[in-house]
């Protein structure tokens, strides 16, 4: 705690960085603009300052500015490429917005929300709960070389130099860097290290509708709403208009009606809360949201991929 309130004090008493956190706490006017980089280059500058001093509390608050900077121009990058369709960048940008706050978390932890990391949180949280995305692609390797990112000595489990992976040193965060793998294979899982591994082919179409939906109820990505998700167990006719006193269709040898004339299946089912008003245009009972992209989006491969198309 008191390294966090050390951290705070050094934030928010240098003169340097007071027009910087202006920027910063003003974050819900930047409803579709990122960060100018002349912000970055004053930021840069003033770390560059503190460094050469020897000011270390200063150098890591500068690092903390620059995640928070960061962290709400891929938040507000995720928005804008939601309201083009573009899903799979989005849920990309999405990751690095939960990587980079976890990141800071560990260094910072805010007195109030005054930079909307809280609402980034949980907003991040939500639209990854909508995504229809399942399995994704998992590689395993053998590091044969890594080293640390600041001082460039090789990274042994025991031993090695005196940095710890995480740490912020003169204004940077200590990481691995891999100079020699081996790829040895490709697993397919359900909780993936890294969320962008998504499986995607020309045969594979994924259903955005309820991603779609809450985009197109918000005017601005720093607009509060919440989702409910429940599953909903209803009956259907397995197959329409046969006699039931028929064989089943399934091949199971008994009577349709002792079989597959009402099979049951469960549908999902979302409740969404808007703080703000919807669009006219916007209904607010969809019979069918589905929203159908087909084949592998642009990013993934060289050339384009397939373009959103609504499902009929």
């Amino acid at each position: 705690m008191r390294k966090n309130d050390d951290l705070h004090r050094a934030i928010v008493t240098a003169p340097e960085l007071q027009p910087l956190l202006e920027v910063l706490r003003d974050y819900r006017s930047r409803v579709d603009l990122l960060i100018e980089q002349s912000w970055h280059d004053s930021l840069s500058s003033a770390k560059s300052i503190y460094v050469a001093e020897g000011r270390e509390d200063s150098a890591t608050a500068a690092w903390c500015l620059e995640t928070i900077a960061s962290t709400q121009d891929h938040f507000i990058d995720a928005f804008l490429q939601l309201k083009c369709n573009d899903f799979y960048e989005a849920w990309c940008l999405f990751e690095r917005v939960e990587i980079a706050l976890h990141q800071l978390a560990r260094h910072y932890m805010l007195p109030d929300d005054e930079f909307g990391l809280r609402h980034m949180e949980t907003a991040t949280a939500q639209f990854q709960s909508l995504y229809p995305y399942r399995w994704f692609a998992s590689p395993g390797m053998v590091v044969r070389r890594a080293t640390c990112s600041i001082c460039g000595e090789a990274f042994r489990l025991t031993g090695g130099c005196e940095h710890e992976l995480g740490e912020i040193y003169k204004g940077e965060m200590c990481c691995r860097v891999l100079n020699d793998i081996e790829a040895l294979e490709i697993s397919i899982v359900e909780k993936p290290v890294q969320k962008y591994s998504v499986l995607f082919s020309d045969d594979i179409s994924y259903d955005y509708g309820p991603v779609h939906y809450v985009t197109a109820g918000l005017a601005s990505p720093w607009h509060e709403w919440s989702v409910e998700r429940e599953e909903l167990l209803i009956a259907r006719e397995g197959f329409p208009g046969t006699s039931r006193n028929a064989p089943c269709p399934c091949g199971s040898k008994r009577k349709y009606k002792k079989c597959c004339v009402l099979k049951p299946r469960r549908k999902v089912h979302y409740q969404f809360s808007f703080v703000h008003p919807l669009p006219e245009a916007l209904p607010t009972y969809l019979e069918d949201g589905r929203f159908i992209v087909k084949g592998v989006p642009e990013g993934v491969r060289l050339r384009r991929g397939a373009a959103a198309e609504p499902a009929d």
